[in-house]
């Protein structure tokens, strides 16, 4: 039987380190670590386990941390893991499987774990993985080389982002393969990103990486994305651009593109960077959704829905594309057919914020208060970017039926949240000056 090590890079990671070694512990034949400056538990939690510990500093290079682990490892394979990921003990007879083979280098699916929907190729939790979907919406899906033969010469390369596969492509002694078994990665849930924000290490080395590769589209682009996340969307936007100049056939630099012009109030450049994206994929329902959503902004309401409907026609299932047709739907005063479209969004996903919070608005606009609290209240705790509308039309479902202590409690809390969205913001302070009077 092939052995197996597993090999990781660890910083501060107590809060999900457990959970990652004890879904391996059965399969691997041991577990290196390289620990780049702990203060918390993980040390002693990786010893728990039996693991190997290397002490390393920093350098601002995470290939460099990787490539590490790899040198201390001894088994024949090496498996790839961070501290935030699982894989599911059900597959660990298809990995013993894969390992017979000496060749073959394997893809793992990282499915990350969401409860943004917006997020390129989301889709709604089913329910197949109930131990790791939990309560999160729903996912979004990549896949890499995690599993690999230990041999000389496979290494990661790039100080971010950093891959095996450099490495391995241009190799005729070895194979690439799709191995068709999950990493459940919960690096985008909420809690993961109260616990910690890497933006600023991400963008530093980002920039880093691009003053190192100048003529690497793709570091451009991963530099853009780390501007945009950090709210730099001018810095973002040159980025793109910059990116676009080495390689104009790249579908997702000019979305990015296109919603981070948008975001600037850049309408027309927005437009035409979204007709370039279109070009590339005519039904792609990310970018026809957001180009509805800036026709949306400029008012050209029949453009927005044709476009929304074009997008939904690529994926029924597409949950942004209902709740962005349900918002052009209502402006328009198609209230009937907006509450159809929220309630399509709700049937894909049940716990969706923001069908059930645009749901509600539409009840409280029609006075209907008690159906507006009814469909409202279950996602009134879940965590969401747009949880904060759920608790505003909750309040605002509570002083609609007379229950004015309960509808200023939740103000209060709502007023107390972090990073309130000003308009919202506007709504609960107006609305807790009536409740006064």
């Amino acid at each position: 039987m092939s052995t197996i090590s597993l090999c990781m890079i660890v910083k501060d990671e107590e809060a999900t380190l457990v959970q990652c070694l004890a879904s391996v512990r059965a399969l691997v034949h041991e577990i290196i670590i390289v620990d780049t400056g702990s203060s918390d538990r993980s040390i002693e939690i990786a010893e728990s386990f039996g693991a190997k510990i290397f002490k390393v500093a920093w350098e601002d290079d995470f290939s460099r941390a990787r490539n590490i682990s790899l040198s201390n490892a001894s088994s024949q394979w090496v498996l790839v893991l961070d501290a935030d990921e699982v894989i599911d003990p059900a597959d660990h007879a298809r990995i013993r499987g894969l390992v017979d083979r000496e060749n073959a280098c394997y893809k793992l699916t990282q499915r990350h774990y969401t409860n943004d929907l917006r997020q390129n190729n989301a889709v709604a939790c089913t329910g197949a993985h109930p131990k790791w979907e939990r309560d999160y919406q729903g996912y979004f899906e990549s896949s890499l080389i995690r599993l690999f033969p230990h041999k000389k010469g496979i290494e990661f390369r790039g100080i971010v982002h950093e891959l095996v596969e450099q490495s391995v492509e241009n190799r005729a002694d070895l194979l690439i393969e799709d191995s068709n078994v999950l990493i459940h990665h919960f690096g985008f849930t909420p809690e993961a990103q109260t616990r910690r924000d890497k933006g600023t290490l991400y963008s530093t080395l980002a920039e880093k990486k691009v003053a190192e590769e100048p003529t690497n589209w793709q570091a451009l682009y991963e530099l853009g994305i780390q501007h945009n996340l950090a709210g730099r969307r001018e810095e973002a936007a040159a980025a793109f651009l910059e990116s676009l100049k080495l390689d104009q056939t790249q579908l997702w630099v000019w979305s990015n593109l296109a919603q981070t012009l948008t975001a600037l109030n850049r309408a027309d450049q927005a437009n035409e960077a979204f007709q370039r994206a279109l070009a590339l994929d005519p039904r792609c329902k990310e970018v026809l959704s957001n180009y509805g959503v800036l026709l949306f902004r400029c008012e050209k309401f029949e453009d927005s829905e044709a476009v929304l409907r074009r997008a939904i026609e690529a994926d029924q299932n597409f949950i942004t594309g209902w709740c962005n047709l349900g918002m052009v739907l209502g402006r328009t005063g198609k209230t009937s057919t907006a509450a159809l479209a929220y309630h399509r969004a709700i049937m894909i996903n049940p716990m969706c914020v923001t069908a059930r919070a645009s749901l509600a608005s539409l009840h409280i606009d029609a006075g209907q208060y008690q159906i507006a609290l009814e469909v409202v209240e279950p996602v009134m705790d879940v965590p969401d970017p747009h949880h904060q509308l759920a608790l505003l039309y909750t309040a605002l479902a509570l002083r609609g039926l007379h229950k004015l202590k309960d509808a200023s409690e939740l103000l209060d809390q709502l007023l107390g949240e972090p990073n309130l969205q000003p308009d919202v913001r506007n709504v609960a302070n107006d609305t807790l000056k009536q409740l006064a009077n």
